[in-house]
């Protein structure tokens, strides 16, 4: 880590399955809320594991010698912030906090069934997630750019060939010359190409 002053850690759901909570992409496809509950439950109860408390040893280790860390995530969880780290992008939003779509008004809480009215204009609320055909959120898209156009390391962790935008990161650390780092269990030549260096390992593994 000495050698980098701009690091990009992008996490996928295989650091959240370590942790016992389930991820599926299918999880409120079709607004049905009832199915994600038991996981916001679970994901409360669980605890960060050994590669989440590591990468914020590492950030907070860049950090002290004035460096820049930023950790891009597409886990909904949490567990990242638990378990200390602080600059943290959520690229797919948060389980735990609900969200107004008629007055953008969102908050974190926990949540129970039936999904309570928005607070301010009475419309129905929603948890803040975006598994289900939304994009990245504007915010979260500017600040994942932002930090990747001036990176000089970028560590994709535990993602596979389908995690969003893994190529797309990778293309925009690449044009900003920082050597790009995979470690995956499950990945392709096709994945491959867009690294400087692959590691086939588990994530717990290589940290």
């Amino acid at each position: 880590l000495e050698f980098y002053s701009s690091i990009v850690v992008l996490t996928g759901s295989g650091l959240s399955a370590r942790s016992g909570v389930p991820v599926d992409p299918e999880l409120g496809k079709t607004g049905d809320w009832s199915a994600l509950y038991p996981v916001h439950i679970l994901a409360l109860q669980a605890q960060p594991n050994d590669c989440h408390l590591a990468l914020a040893e590492w950030e907070k280790r860049v950090l002290e010698r004035r460096g820049q860390f930023t950790l891009l995530t597409h886990n909904t969880d949490g567990l990242h912030q638990r378990a200390g780290s602080q600059n943290v992008v959520e690229l797919a939003g948060s389980m735990h906090r609900l969200r107004c779509d008629q007055c953008d008004w969102n908050e974190d809480k926990f949540w129970e069934l039936p999904l309570p009215a928005c607070p301010q204009c009475g419309a129905p609320t929603r948890p803040d997630i975006n598994w289900f055909g939304h994009g990245t959120p504007g915010q979260a898209e500017w600040l994942a750019q932002r930090a990747l156009r001036r990176c000089d390391l970028f560590l994709a962790l535990a993602v596979t060939e389908t995690t969003p935008r893994v190529v797309d990161f990778a293309h925009l650390a690449r044009f900003a010359k920082a050597r790009n780092v995979l470690v995956s269990l499950d990945h392709t030549a096709h994945l491959d190409e867009e690294f400087d260096q692959v590691h086939d390992v588990s994530a717990e593994d290589f940290i």
